[in-house]
């Protein structure tokens, strides 16, 4: 079980010190669920050019923790459009 370790400053305290390690928190989180998704891009050859797709399978083959959660963001709307907004 990955452990999400936090850098905020101890000036910090309090609500906003628990905001702060909730916000790290959840970025670490995300990060680690998609991290190397561009590495699963192909380009599939249609006339007349070719087309960036999402290898989805490929995807979910290289993450042995994969599971409904994952398998589920990965068919959302969500997910579709974090792509479309990274396609280079």
């Amino acid at each position: 079980t990955p452990t999400f370790k936090t850098s905020i400053p101890r000036s910090v305290q309090g609500q906003g010190q628990f905001n702060l390690e909730m916000q790290s928190i959840f970025v670490r989180f995300w990060a680690m669920l998609l991290r190397n998704y561009r590495k699963h891009f192909r380009y599939v050859r249609l006339l007349p050019k070719p087309v960036l797709m999402f290898d989805r399978a490929a995807f979910l083959k290289k993450r042995p923790q994969s599971t409904e959660f994952l398998t589920a963001l990965v068919d959302s709307q969500l997910f579709a459009a974090f792509l479309e907004e990274r396609k280079w």
